[in-house]
């Protein structure tokens, strides 16, 4: 597993912000504003996710004043935190996709990246594309990943998971 591609991957898609963000409007959350998706901050740390606010308190932070935009992160900070999400998003790949570990680096950063922005929930519900990666069947499992509303509404970030997946492009390109 090539962990430092991986996360380049991630960190290309969801970008890197040391003030949180409203991740619907892309908006910089300043205190008192309205948030109409979710408090983000880091790369794609996700504010209102079941463990935020443990793990922006381990880090020495008030979770409040980052959450209202009033506390910023550091580069280190926002490391630690990629470096966990990233490793929760893994044991979830290897929670849906038994065969994770023998799959070659690009089709486990696509997964990586797919559980990683639709949770293990939203990524297990890709049944036919994950059968085609277990079968390493790769053309099968782009093409079932195209096929999904996750495609057209994610964008550039879906067509480049696709075009990874179908060994069209490789994840290097972006690290």
């Amino acid at each position: 597993m090539d962990l430092a591609t991986i996360k380049a991957w991630i960190e290309h898609w969801e970008g890197r912000r040391n003030q949180t963000y409203d991740d619907k409007t892309g908006k910089a959350i300043t205190p008192g504003c309205v948030v109409l998706g979710h408090p983000t901050v880091g790369v794609g740390f996700n504010l209102d996710a079941n463990g935020a606010q443990a793990a922006i308190e381990a880090l020495g932070l008030d979770y409040d004043q980052v959450r209202s935009g009033g506390q910023t992160l550091t580069d280190n900070q926002i490391d630690a935190l990629l470096d966990q999400t990233v490793n929760q998003a893994i044991q979830g790949a290897r929670q849906v996709v038994p065969s994770f570990d023998a799959l070659p680096d690009d089709k486990q950063v696509v997964i990586v990246d797919m559980v990683f922005n639709l949770g293990v929930h939203g990524f297990s519900q890709f049944l036919h594309a994950i059968q085609a990666v277990n079968n390493q069947d790769w053309a099968t499992a782009a093409q079932q990943m195209q096929q999904s509303a996750w495609f057209r509404q994610v964008g550039a970030r879906a067509s480049a998971d696709v075009n990874l997946m179908a060994g069209r492009i490789t994840a290097t390109q972006f690290a």
